[in-house]
C-alpha cells in the first residue's frame, strides 16, 4: 500500500468509529470489559471516539505526517516491535498508528489486559483492504518478540527495568 492508500484506510476507520456503535463494536467492547473490568464500556467508547477525532481525521493525519519522511513503497520497509501497555483501552494505538503511517510493519506484543481492541480495528481495516494485513503481526502470548529493526515500548520505570532484562542482549 502506498502512503495515500494507508491514509485513506485510516480515514475510513475514523468514519466507522465515529458512527453509532454497531454490533461488532459493542461485542468487542463487552469482551474487553469481561476480560478487564477496568475497561468500562464508557471508557472504551471514549477511547474509540477520541482516536477517531484526534488521530483519524484526514486533515489532521496529513498535517501530522507531513512533518516526517514517509515510506511510500508498496510494502513495509522495516519491522518495528511494539510492546503495548494495558492500563487504558487502546493506549498503544498511537504507537501502532505511527508505524503504519510510516510504512513499516508492526510486530505487536499485546498486553494481556488489552488484547482484543487493536486486533479488532486492524481486522476491520483488513476486511476493507486486504493489503493492510502485511503491516501488522500480532504475537501470541507465549511468543518472544524478536526479528525487528527497532522497538517501541511503553510503561513505567518498573517496566523499563523489565525491558532492560528482556532486551539486554
Amino acid at each position: 500500500m502506498i502512503y495515500t492508500e494507508r491514509l485513506d484506510l485510516l480515514e475510513e476507520l475514523g468514519r466507522y468509529l465515529s458512527a453509532a456503535p454497531d454490533d461488532e463494536i459493542q461485542q468487542i467492547s463487552r469482551k474487553s470489559y469481561v476480560e478487564n473490568p477496568w475497561f468500562t464500556i464508557e471508557n472504551i467508547r471514549y477511547a474509540l471516539d477520541s482516536i477517531a477525532g484526534a488521530f483519524l481525521d484526514r486533515d489532521r493525519l496529513q498535517r501530522w505526517a507531513a512533518q516526517y519522511p514517509i515510506n511510500s513503497t508498496l510494502h513495509p520497509a522495516k519491522t518495528i516491535g511494539l510492546v503495548m501497555a494495558g492500563n487504558i483501552p487502546l493506549v498503544g494505538f498511537h504507537d501502532w498508528l505511527c508505524v503504519f503511517v510510516a510504512g513499516h510493519r508492526a510486530k505487536v506484543k499485546l498486553s494481556d489486559k488489552d488484547k482484543y481492541l487493536l486486533p479488532f480495528l486492524v481486522k476491520k481495516m483488513g476486511d476493507w483492504a486486504f493489503e493492510s494485513w502485511e503491516y501488522t503481526e500480532f504475537l501470541d502470548e507465549t511468543d518472544r518478540l524478536k526479528g525487528f529493526d527497532a522497538i517501541i515500548a511503553t510503561g513505567s520505570n518498573n517496566t523499563a527495568r523489565y525491558f532492560e532484562q528482556y532486551f539486554g542482549k
